[in-house]
């Protein structure tokens, strides 16, 4: 395969526009597009962030999951950004709650380290 190739995950989500409005007010993504539903909530919506996009989608039939629960089930996205306290000072000032602190991780398989932080909704 020759040129580049872009992933965009596809997360399932009880509320599109809930969910979308996180990305965007807090997180600092922009909408891309979505579709309206009958019921005029979003059926689906793709979000972006310098390059990084992520579809949001409700199921349109009951899928083992999606449906709101007392439980939290974890997603995990890595975004590269150009600076990664600057973000983290961004999201931050927007009102997220952050679960674990900006920490410097070092991998064998990379060839420079990199830094992490882990947002708590």
């Amino acid at each position: 395969m020759k040129g580049n190739a872009q992933l965009m995950p596809m997360i399932s989500v009880e509320s599109v526009d809930r969910e979308r409005a996180f990305y965007v007010e807090k997180l600092g993504f922009g909408h891309m597009m979505g579709m309206l539903g009958k019921d005029g909530q979003l059926d689906f919506c793709t979000v972006t962030l310098a390059g990084a996009r992520v579809m949001l989608q409700r199921p349109q039939q009951r899928v083992e999951g999606t449906s709101a629960t007392t439980s939290r089930r974890a997603v995990e996205l890595y975004i590269e950004v150009d600076n990664v306290n600057e973000y983290h000072d961004q999201v931050k000032k927007r009102g997220v709650q952050i679960s674990d602190p900006l920490t410097d991780q070092m991998m064998n398989i990379l060839p420079a380290g990199f830094s992490t932080f882990c947002l708590k909704k």
